[in-house]
């Protein structure tokens, strides 16, 4: 069985919160522990570990969504892939999730588009498929961006100025697949009980639920918690 790789990003902070719950989900779903890989901004240090056989990598830089992809860059030997699936971790993976994508996947490798949005019809919040070749074109662009410090006011100015960078990599030589999300408004809280004006954002196609806290502005770089059943 052919088989392709998740990159989560994530934060410090998240690490005793989204990580967990994340993990738990990956193994109800029955999704390959071995290709799915959390890389994590604003640790302490450098560190490389396993929880149930899911890939755990602390970084000390940031750069939200695009920590993996910095990663990518900086260690383009590492990983044997043609495309793989990028995405933050304030999302829920479904049961048919790895198989659709992994179709989504082929049709790419048919087709040589290099990306797909997760959907098209609004700003994708950077998740989506991409060719290991897309990554590396854009790394001066990508390592321009990051930062490595944990000043709260200093990651707020990024949010604001990745915003310019939303979708600048999967809008180049990108595949519409004409995917269009179900938008539900929610009240999302933060660890630090930072209400933010979000939306349920639910892909029925590819069985996948993005958690956006930031919808329309940006409102807060707090940890959303996230309550599942």
């Amino acid at each position: 069985m052919e088989n392709f790789h998740i990159f989560i990003a994530s934060c410090y902070e998240g690490l005793n919160i989204q990580i967990p719950r994340l993990i738990n989900n990956i193994l109800e779903v029955n999704i390959p522990v071995n290709f799915v890989h959390f890389i994590v901004g604003g640790c302490p240090d450098n560190k490389i570990y396993y929880e149930n056989g899911i890939e755990i990598i602390n970084v000390t830089y940031r750069c939200f969504e695009f920590t993996p992809h910095i990663y990518i860059v900086n260690n383009s030997d590492k990983y044997d892939f043609n495309y793989a699936f990028f995405t933050h971790d304030t999302v829920k993976f479904g049961k048919n999730f790895y198989n659709v994508i992994l179709e989504d996947i082929i049709c790419l490798k048919n087709t040589n588009f290099n990306t797909m949005k997760i959907e098209n019809s609004m700003p994708s919040m950077n998740i989506g498929i991409y060719s290991k070749n897309i990554i590396l074109e854009n790394k001066n662009t990508l390592l321009e961006l990051s930062l490595n410090t944990n000043c709260k006011n200093e990651l707020m100015k990024l949010k604001h100025h990745l915003v310019k960078f939303e979708d600048f990599i999967l809008n180049q030589n990108n595949y519409n697949n004409g995917d269009i999300s179900e938008n539900i408004p929610q009240k999302l809280v933060g660890i630090n009980n930072t209400l933010a004006n979000g939306l349920l954002r639910v892909f029925k196609r590819i069985d996948f639920i993005k958690y956006q806290s930031n919808a329309n502005t940006i409102q807060s770089i707090d940890i959303c918690k996230i309550d599942i059943d």
